[in-house]
């Protein structure tokens, strides 16, 4: 499985143009990797933001320090989410090298050990509707962040959310619904394959769990 990454330059100019060769090129690539045009237009928005503030920094930098604090704080949002969008990037199964290339997350090479599959991942529903997931880190070393995906029934595999433990809980698994839970492994830029699936109420070909008696 290649492995890729996502740098951005310690500039600000450099970080501005590596968000919007992301965004830019994002808009052409969203419908090929299962996202929407709202999608496109959220980061879009998110990389505008952060235009606009860095131009606002570099004509006021000297006398408004509150235009550079403001600039600051868009680079830290925007950064945290063109990342997170990275992050569902890599894992889409309909991403190619090519569309990797055009968005700037080029291939990475770890020195801190494979990226490998979360392994023992279970799912404990409650009667609320909420479901606590947890899995093993198996060997992946400290920095490695869970990207956690599901599908309801026999649907398809949609990201959920990303955690930085090894667990998390589902606030949308209503009591009774079939639905399955999936973790991959993310460090660096690289994301490993898939876990084996845990699922509640009968949802999918993995372990099976249900409410407690």
């Amino acid at each position: 499985m290649s492995q890729w990454k996502f740098t951005v330059p310690n500039t600000d100019a450099g970080a501005n143009e590596k968000f919007h060769q992301f965004a830019e090129n994002f808009v052409t690539c969203a419908e090929d990797l299962g996202f929407t045009p709202t999608d496109a237009e959220a980061v879009t928005a998110s990389v505008d933001e952060f235009d606009q503030a860095l131009m606002a920094s570099n004509i006021a930098k000297d006398a408004a320090k509150n235009a550079v604090a403001s600039k600051d704080a868009a680079f830290a949002t925007t950064n945290q989410f063109v990342r997170t969008w990275v992050d569902r990037v890599i894992v889409s199964p309909t991403g190619t090298s090519e569309i990797f290339g055009k968005l700037g997350i080029v291939p990475y090479t770890s020195s801190a050990g494979p990226v490998v599959p979360p392994v023992n991942v279970s799912a404990a529903p409650n009667a609320d509707g909420t479901c606590r997931i947890a899995w093993g880190r198996s060997t992946n070393a400290n920095g490695t962040v869970w990207v956690v995906e599901s599908k309801s029934g026999a649907g398809d595999w949609e990201f959920e959310a990303i955690s930085t433990s090894v667990k998390f809980v589902d606030l949308n698994a209503e009591a009774g619904a079939p639905k399955s839970y999936r973790i991959r492994a993310q460090r660096n830029g690289v994301t490993s394959a898939p876990s084996p699936e845990a699922s509640i109420y009968g949802g999918g070909e993995g372990e099976t769990f249900s409410l407690a008696a």
